[in-house]
């Protein structure tokens, strides 16, 4: 499972810009549109459903990348930045 651009995502727009949680996930979306190509939007959108689909199964059947991700932000969190990815 490829999921570079999605690590990226979550590196610079979700850790460093809003570290102090000042932005919300549609804010740093649109700022990701913006700043961002338009392939490495098409891209995080791709990462964003294949992630969606792969967080309803259950743990012990997840990619070990994902996994550690659930653990680190927790599984309610990614599905909620999946979502809001698609939905913009």
């Amino acid at each position: 499972m490829n999921i570079d651009t999605f690590l990226y995502y979550i590196h610079v727009y979700h850790n460093e810009i809003n570290g102090g949680g000042t932005y919300k996930q549609v804010e740093l979306i649109k700022e990701f549109r913006r700043y961002e190509s338009e392939e490495k939007v098409n891209r995080l959108i791709e990462e964003a459903e294949l992630i969606s689909k792969q967080l309803n199964v259950e743990d012990w059947e997840m990619e070990p990348i994902l996994l550690n991700l659930c653990n680190t932000y927790g599984k309610r969190h990614l599905k909620s930045i999946t979502k809001i990815i698609l939905a913009e």
